[in-house]
C-alpha cells in the first residue's frame, strides 16, 4: 500500500465497522451529518454511514464502495471514479488479507495471491467465516485467441471494398467535412439517434427532477450523446486507442454496406468511416484516411460482430489476470445502447417537469 490519503485503517468484521461508526461524530455544521472514515479533513473523500441498525457503507467520494451485513457477509463495489491513485486510497477499505491493485489500466480486486478486474455493474460478495473471508462469487476469467481461419471467412466479403478504396484513395484521398456530416447526419437518423436538443432538454429537467435515478440519467446522457458522435464505434479516439463502445445495429449496418459487392453503399460507407477515423487536413475543411486504417476499422467491426466465431475462449484458472489482448470486444463496456432501459425514466423526468 502507498498513498494513503484519508489515513483510513482496515475494519475486518461487522461489529468492527459498527463500533467505528458509532465511535465518530458527524461534522460539525455539514448538514448530511457525515461521519468521517478516516481524517476528518478528508470526510468528502473517505466516509462511514449506517442506514440501518444491520448495515454499514464505507463510502469513498461519496459513492458505496464497500457495505458490511450483520451475519459478517460484505459486499465489494466497483469505484465510480478509477485511476492508478485509487487502488492506494481504498487499499484498507476491505479486511486484512484483501486489496486492490491496478494493471494496465485496470483496477484489480486482490484476494490473497489471486488478482480478479473489477468490471462496472459487478458487486463482489464475501463471507467472513472465523479469521478467514471466503469469496462468494468470483469472476471466470478468459484469455480470447483469434481464429485466424474463421477470421479470414468473414474479411472476404469485404474484399471488394478494400479493393475499391485501395484505387479511390490512390486517385484522391481528401473528402470534405460538409459531404462526411451529410452522410453522417442520415446515418444517425437512420438509427433513431436522439438529437443533440433532446440530450439537452433532458439533462435541464434532470436538474429539476427529485426521481431516485436522475443522476445516472443525467450521466448517462452526457455518455450517449459523445459517444453517439462517433458510431458505430469510436475507433482511435477511444481510451488507450483502443476499438470499444460499439454500438451494434449501426455496426451491422456498416458492415451490410462494405459487404455488398454491388457498391451502392460503399462511398457512405467511407464517409461513415471518416467520421471517427478521419484526420483532419491542414486546410481545415477535408479529411483524408489511410489505407491501413480504413482495413483496421473494418476488421475491428468483423471481429465485434461475429466474435463468437472468430475468437476461441479459454478459461483461465481461478484468481489468474487475463492478457487485455481481445478483451476489449468482450469486456462490458465493449457494448452500448442508446437509451436502454432509459426510456420510461426519461419520460417520467420530462413528464413531472412540465
Amino acid at each position: 500500500m502507498g498513498w494513503n490519503t484519508a489515513r483510513i485503517s482496515k475494519l475486518n468484521s461487522f461489529e468492527e465497522a459498527r463500533k467505528r461508526f458509532l465511535d465518530t461524530p458527524p461534522i460539525r455544521g455539514n448538514p448530511l451529518k457525515v461521519r468521517p472514515l478516516g481524517w476528518r479533513r478528508y470526510h468528502g473523500l473517505a466516509s462511514i454511514s449506517m442506514p440501518d441498525d444491520d448495515t454499514v457503507h464505507l463510502n469513498y467520494c461519496g459513492r458505496l464502495l464497500v457495505v458490511w451485513h450483520s451475519d459478517n457477509t460484505f459486499e465489494v463495489h466497483n469505484p465510480y471514479w478509477k485511476s492508478a491513485y485509487v487502488p492506494d486510497n481504498i487499499y484498507n477499505y476491505v479486511p486484512i488479507g484483501l486489496g486492490f491493485g491496478w494493471d494496465k489500466g485496470r483496477l484489480l480486486l486482490k484476494v490473497g495471491a489471486e488478482d480478479f478486474v473489477m468490471e462496472n455493474g459487478k458487486v463482489y460478495n464475501f463471507q467472513k467465516v472465523g479469521d478467514k473471508y471466503f469469496f462468494l462469487n468470483s469472476p471466470v476469467a478468459h484469455s480470447y485467441k483469434l481464429n485466424m481461419r474463421e477470421f479470414n471467412k468473414k474479411m472476404e466479403s469485404v474484399k471488394s471494398f478494400l479493393d475499391w478504396f485501395n484505387i479511390v484513395s490512390a486517385i484522391n484521398n481528401e473528402h470534405t467535412v460538409l459531404a462526411i456530416q451529410e452522410v453522417y447526419a442520415n446515418f444517425k437518423v437512420q438509427h433513431n439517434v436522439p438529437s443533440l436538443m433532446f440530450y439537452d432538454t433532458v439533462r435541464e429537467k434532470c436538474r429539476a427532477s427529485r426521481i431516485p435515478e436522475v443522476e445516472t440519467i443525467y450521466m448517462k446522457c452526457w455518455e450517449e450523446q459523445r459517444v453517439s458522435e462517433f458510431l458505430p464505434v469510436r475507433g482511435r479516439r477511444s481510451y488507450f486507442n483502443r476499438f470499444t463502445y460499439f454500438h451494434r445495429p449501426s455496426a451491422e449496418t456498416l458492415y451490410q454496406w462494405v459487404s455488398d459487392s454491388s457498391g451502392e453503399h460503399w462511398t457512405e460507407a467511407l464517409y461513415v468511416m471518416l467520421n471517427s477515423h478521419g484526420t483532419r487536413m491542414k486546410n481545415g475543411d477535408h479529411f483524408t484516411i489511410k489505407q491501413d486504417h480504413v482495413r483496421e476499422y473494418v476488421a475491428n467491426i468483423v471481429k465485434f460482430l461475429y466474435r463468437d466465431e472468430v475468437f476461441n475462449q479459454v478459461r483461465l484458472d481461478k484468481g489468474v489476470l487475463a492478457s487485455k489482448t481481445n478483451y476489449n470486444f468482450f469486456t462490458p463496456e465493449a457494448e452500448f445502447h442508446i437509451n436502454s432501459g432509459t426510456i420510461d425514466t426519461v419520460s417520467k423526468i420530462l413528464g413531472e417537469s412540465k
